[in-house]
């Protein structure tokens, strides 16, 4: 009698890492990463370039990482409110070391410019990340 929990919790725990395995791979999709980059995610978050290599721990730290980058496991995808606010908090911070005007328009037709949607609202979650790295990186110059 004690073979068929083992054996339930142990298929139990592997349908878990499946669902985790499963949805790395949903959130790289969700990123539109090549399979460099997510390797080298993979590398700088737990040491391994392979989810498959990963204990269940590592695993659960890169889909924390996925999730605080905007990923969401739903079909529906809600666009976080929180990446459209650090756009606009980067935009208000290149108005105020006077690299830009600081107008809602001008942030709009810099966004249509880059990814040819016509509001930031609008951003794909992956668009909204490069759109965040593109800021950071016109404030370092």
């Amino acid at each position: 009698m004690t073979a068929k929990p083992k054996t339930r919790a142990k298929s139990k725990s592997s349908q878990i890492r499946k669902r985790m395995l499963a949805l790395i791979h949903i959130f790289k999709g969700q990123l539109d990463w090549e399979d460099a980059d997510y390797r080298a995610m993979l590398q700088q978050q737990v040491g391994k370039t392979s989810a498959a290599d990963c204990s269940d721990a590592e695993l659960g730290r890169v889909l924390d990482w996925f999730k605080a980058q905007g990923c969401v496991s739903n079909n529906s995808r809600p666009q976080p409110k929180n990446q459209v606010d650090k756009i606009v908090a980067l935009w208000n911070e290149l108005h105020r070391v006077g690299k830009l005007s600081n107008d809602n328009a001008d942030l709009n037709a810099w966004v249509h410019r880059q990814f040819k949607v016509q509001r930031v609202e609008w951003l794909s979650v992956s668009q909204k990340s490069q759109a965040i790295e593109m800021l950071k990186k016109w404030l370092t110059r």
